[in-house]
């Protein structure tokens, strides 16, 4: 209990001190605070998932999955390249880990020669995107480590960006799109 004290009285009446009970004040916090976590929790639960690339409602026929090429560049011997179309790979291949560094005015520049001819030689065989009139490119899955260093990497963006492909108007098109994976 609680109690309040106005002051002491001089007449003879009855005193101005009372005591107020606290507990349902108590009560009605409480149950406001878990009121409030639990609307928290249901508001969390009552998003919805939103997909900025789909105009429309879903499509009732699921989209073929495309083949990606994959380059695992973490190995420090070897390049691993893989074709996979979902998570099934359908073709393979390895090539040696041959690195040309050059030093321009203090940077570190890295390319990768075997890289490139091999990335053309690739998409030639298993590219699904040639026609000139295709807008689209085939996506490359960039497979980098942790401590790859920025050179390496734009090395091997510069060998994707090498493989060009006809497109509208007579230009060429890089054949590939890189998207980055870090382990």
């Amino acid at each position: 209990m609680a109690g309040i004290t106005v002051g002491a009285s001089r007449s003879a009446r009855r005193a101005l001190d009372s005591e107020l009970n606290m507990v349902p004040m108590i009560d009605l916090l409480m149950v406001t605070i878990s009121f409030l976590l639990i609307t928290a929790v249901w508001s969390h639960m009552a998003r919805l998932q939103a997909d900025a690339m789909v105009p429309g409602g879903t499509d009732p026929a699921p989209a073929k999955a495309e083949a990606r090429l994959h380059v695992e560049m973490g190995d420090p011997g070897k390049i691993t390249l893989h074709w996979n179309v979902g998570r099934t790979v359908v073709r393979s291949t390895e090539i040696p880990r041959r690195e040309v560094v050059t030093v321009e005015r203090g940077a570190r520049a890295a390319t990768f020669p075997d890289l490139r001819a091999k990335l053309e030689e690739e998409w030639h065989a298993m590219g699904s995107h040639s026609s000139a009139t295709d807008p689209a490119s085939d996506e490359l899955v960039l497979h980098t480590s942790d401590s790859a260093s920025y050179a390496e990497i734009v090395g091997a963006m510069d060998a994707a960006f090498g493989v060009k492909r006809a497109c509208a108007g007579g230009r060429a098109c890089p054949a590939f799109r890189v998207v980055f994976a870090s382990d």
